[in-house]
């Protein structure tokens, strides 16, 4: 604080508060100078003004309204082939058909598929090792709900193999459906 108080003169506080006042006194004189729309378009520069400065009405004198649409131009060329994806994890899959055969095309490492006498329930045997299976339907007429597991209520299913229940949600009932392991 001494240091600050051997620089301070009278003349040092007046000059700093003159500046003081020149700087903000004036800005806010020259503003109220001016009132609302009182600046000339001659005043204003070339693209000074950007839209989010024009009142709506502005805006709306300086759109037009849309045009038709014009015509759809020729299809592009095809673009070039995407990348290879990353292998999958599911060990076994199957596409499983309404009567409970094996849609061999569809399908890797299943060995049998097999519709038990109970409608709606099938054993799906996975030729590997397999922990998890999950089951989606097949088709635009799905069940509303698929059932996928390895526990056998009815121990219709050999050691090993899935059960798929199918519900249409009043009763079972058969379907095509998909099932992967992993």
């Amino acid at each position: 604080m001494p240091r600050i108080r051997r620089h301070l003169s009278y003349a040092n506080v007046i000059a700093t508060i003159a500046l003081i006042l020149v700087v903000g006194g004036g800005s806010a004189i020259a503003a109220s100078q001016f009132t609302k729309e009182s600046i000339g378009g001659r005043a204003i520069k070339k693209e000074s003004i950007g839209p989010a400065k024009l009142t709506k009405a502005a805006k709306d004198a300086l759109t037009g309204p849309v045009g038709p649409k014009g015509a759809t131009g020729p299809p592009g060329a095809a673009g070039p082939a995407g990348p290879a994806g990353d292998p999958g994890s599911a060990l076994a899959f199957a596409h499983v058909n309404a009567d409970g055969s094996l849609d061999a095309a569809n399908s890797k490492n299943v060995s049998a598929t097999k519709l038990t006498a109970q409608p709606g329930y099938y054993c799906v045997s996975p030729t590997v090792p397999t922990k998890n299976v999950t089951a989606t339907p097949s088709g635009t007429i799905s069940p509303r709900s698929i059932v996928a597991g390895f526990e056998d209520p009815f121990t219709s299913c050999p050691e090993g193999a899935a059960v798929i229940e199918t519900w249409d949600g009043t009763k079972y009932t058969n379907t095509a459906f998909y099932v992967v392991f992993n």
